[in-house]
């Protein structure tokens, strides 16, 4: 794990609530897809939790930019994240992180909620830039169909890029006439949509009561609990 100085690029809106921030590459930086970094706003205090947040890497290793995703709030570190300009420079510290994408992890299943989103978008990047051959379903819930992020990169991924990509999307309040799921991540959805779970590795990103409710449902359908990952986002 290193720290290291950067500067910031660009920032790109997913949706009304989401944003992604760009900041330049440094040398010989490479990561693991699925990985997290700290950024540093306190460097004098590192313990300050307000301006110093950990948060996943929403891009494959091996550009020459790396980027962040946050569902932007009225927090300090939120507010922090809006103020850069071009070229002010970031301490960042990383990367960290054990559960990321392995090739040979067979069978996967991706079950996230809302801004746990971005693990999986840097895994998916990867494979589609890497043409890896793989077998995942992804499970993404939302609110509503306007909170989905990144959905023209996954629609895309699943169409043209990734060939065993299958992508169910689960939405609280569908707009009317959605083809979407309506509801949450639950024993039936998963059953009925991913058939083969107890042969998947599966793992799980999101906010803790999201991740502990779906883990539950996963461990009472049969899942083996050897082979469930899960990843907090917590601090939003």
């Amino acid at each position: 794990m290193s720290e290291f100085k950067t500067v910031f690029h660009k920032s790109i809106e997913q949706t009304s609530e989401v944003c992604t921030f760009i900041f330049k590459a440094p040398e010989k930086f490479d990561f693991i897809p699925g990985q997290f970094v700290q950024i540093i706003f306190d460097e004098e205090n590192r313990s300050n939790k307000d301006l110093n947040k950990y948060i996943s890497l929403s891009c494959a290793p091996g550009k020459e930019f790396i980027e962040i995703t946050k569902k932007m709030t009225d927090s300090l570190f939120s507010q922090r994240l809006r103020s850069l300009k071009t070229d002010d420079q970031v301490l960042i510290k990383g990367p960290m992180g054990t559960c990321t994408y392995k090739k040979d992890s067979g069978k996967i299943g991706y079950l996230v909620g809302g801004i746990g989103i971005t693990p999986v978008i840097s895994i998916l990047e990867y494979i589609a830039m890497n043409n890896i051959e793989c077998d995942i379903q992804l499970f993404y819930g939302n609110w509503s169909e306007k909170q989905i992020a990144f959905k023209n990169d996954i629609d895309r991924w699943e169409r043209e890029s990734i060939k065993n990509l299958k992508v169910t999307h689960v939405i609280a309040e569908p707009e009317e006439g959605s083809s979407l799921i309506k509801g949450f991540i639950n024993e039936d959805i998963v059953k009925q949509y991913m058939p083969d779970y107890k042969d998947r590795k599966i793992c799980i990103f999101g906010p803790p009561k999201m991740v502990a409710a779906i883990k539950d449902v996963c461990i009472n359908i049969g899942c083996n609990k050897d082979n469930i990952e899960v990843e907090n986002f917590v601090g939003y």
